[in-house]
């Protein structure tokens, strides 16, 4: 969770592709990253997931790509879900 929200809405970060500047968005972020206490960082996150809502700047859309190969004969495979293009299929083996 900390680095996704760093390096999603940092001012500095590449992900901020719209390169927001907020100082109330950058001092939450910052914040929820040094709190050890669990129950106090789920309150700083609840802050900053009201804080980010109230500015939406822009919506992200996914979308997934799955490779997936179905024969009888090949063995220790499946989809792969992952950005992992073809590990999973480096172990698979024909059965014939």
């Amino acid at each position: 969770m900390f680095s996704f929200l760093t390096t999603a809405f940092l001012p500095d970060s590449p992900r901020n592709m719209l390169h927001v500047n907020d100082p109330l968005r950058t001092d939450v972020v910052l914040r929820q990253r040094r709190i050890q206490d669990p129950a106090k960082w789920r309150e700083v996150i609840y802050e900053t997931q009201r804080c980010l809502t109230k500015q939406v700047d822009c919506v992200d859309v996914a979308s997934a790509v799955v490779i997936g190969i179905w024969d009888r004969a090949l063995k220790n495979s499946g989809p792969n879900t992952g950005f992992d293009y073809g590990g999973r299929l480096m172990a698979a083996w024909l059965d014939r």
